[in-house]
């Protein structure tokens, strides 16, 4: 069984994924003195969906994530945020409190 995921920090948000000139043509905008009112309410949108703290659930655009579990029993850990590029790193707290980072040979991304 897996543990259990206790919590999902963005670290780094992901770019809008509708750029400001397609969201003016939706809007028919030609001009640009909206564009930075459309380009809170773009980026606004594009965060209402993407990512795994969304209703989606999952990453749309390219994004930081870190995960806490709150146990490190088992062989396997279900990341939130699919599909993952990349794990950059695998850290537990030790029995003596200390942060003890896993080595990198000895995990896989599945």
């Amino acid at each position: 069984m897996a543990s259990e995921l206790a919590r999902v920090v963005v670290v780094t948000p992901p770019e809008p994924f509708i750029t400001l000139d397609q969201a003016k043509g939706h809007l028919r905008v030609t001009g640009s003195d909206e564009d930075s009112l459309i380009d809170i309410y773009r980026a606004a949108a594009c965060a209402h969906i993407d990512g795994p703290l969304t209703w989606l659930g999952r990453s749309v655009g390219q994004q930081t994530l870190r995960a806490y579990f709150d146990s490190f029993d088992d062989d396997l850990l279900r990341l939130p945020g699919a599909p993952l590029l990349t794990v950059s790193s695998v850290v537990y707290d030790a029995e003596d409190g200390t942060a003890t980072s896993v080595a990198a040979e000895l995990y896989t991304l599945d």
